[in-house]
């Protein structure tokens, strides 16, 4: 498995889409900061503007293109540069609707119609994804490394939107977290070749590292051992690991471990101590305390709180 790949496996994602709509110009909407909440929007015909409320980037949106907002800033979509919102939406809010507002009628030809939604993402890569994330994370219809392939998911949302039938709204949810994975790759591909927040990883060095953590987390790792696969000094490799991942090597072989048990916690009914063992712990106890320390509660708090 390539770099790319294994750090966006890191990634849990679900989607909600909540918003379908038609509009005609002017029209201007502006959707209220929720920090931490990573929003979409999917121009499904027309155009808009999307601008940051602070003012600090403004861009112009297609049919076929999707912006997303990895950090939930609050935002304006609008029909002209510079239109003042005449309505505002904060979904979720302290009342979640019971419902997605969706308009299933056909929409005129000069009217915008928009699909929008939030994604809740479980994140493990450290200061990678989502925060080295740009603030509008834009990909064009036309400007995909693979087009036809995200072009095929609109197609399918689209056919969805207009028949709205038997379990639609699951596979919207599904085929919105396809395109926020096609994005990510669209911008990590490009940070990896324009020496962007992810160019280190293309370090043939640390990914042997990588790769070893992720195929052997259950291995008694060291820095020293692990600077030997990378075929680097202990002080060289702890450096340049630090630079590239925004933690030690340490750091992330803990948290690669804290990540696949949480994984096996919620997924699996594997004893603890089987958990201990494929993790890279002695015993349970060790097992439970590194976790409490990652987490801030045991193994079996957080196993019963995931299923209920």
């Amino acid at each position: 498995m390539d770099t790319i790949s294994k750090i966006l496996d890191m990634i849990h994602v679900r989607s909600t889409v909540y918003f379908s709509k038609s509009v005609l110009a002017p029209w201007g909407m502006e959707v209220i900061e929720q920090p931490g909440m990573c929003r979409f929007h999917l121009i499904i015909a027309g155009s808009t503007w999307i601008r940051l409320s602070d003012g600090s980037e403004e861009v112009q949106l297609h049919a076929g293109d999707y912006v997303i907002i990895p950090r939930g800033k609050s935002h304006v979509l609008s029909s002209e540069p510079g239109i003042v919102a005449n309505s505002t939406h904060n979904v979720p809010g302290p009342e979640p609707l019971p419902v997605p507002m969706f308009e299933p009628r056909p929409a005129p030809e000069q009217s915008t119609q928009l699909l929008c939604g939030y994604f809740r993402i479980s994140s493990f890569a450290p200061d990678l994804i989502p925060e080295q994330l740009p603030a509008l994370l834009v990909v064009r219809a036309s400007g995909a490394q693979r087009p036809e392939y995200v072009a095929n998911v609109r197609s399918l949302i689209q056919h969805e939107l207009d028949t709205m039938g038997a379990a639609s709204l699951i596979i919207l949810n599904r085929l919105t977290e396809v395109l926020f994975f096609c994005a990510l790759r669209e911008w990590a591909s490009q940070s990896f070749v324009e020496g962007g927040a992810l160019a280190a990883l293309s370090d043939q060095r640390l990914q042997r590292a990588l790769s070893a953590i992720h195929d052997s987390p259950d291995r008694n790792w060291t820095i020293e051992s692990l600077a030997q696969v990378a075929g680097q000094s202990r002080t060289a490799f702890a450096s340049g690991f630090r630079q590239a991942m925004a933690t030690t090597p340490m750091g992330y072989v803990t948290r690669y471990r804290t990540l696949l048990a949480r994984r096996m916690l919620t997924e699996t009914s594997l004893a603890l101590d089987d958990i201990a063992s494929r993790t890279g712990y002695s015993d349970t106890n060790a097992f439970s305390r590194a976790f409490r320390r990652a987490i801030g509660t045991s193994p079996g708090a957080f196993r019963k709180s995931s299923r209920t």
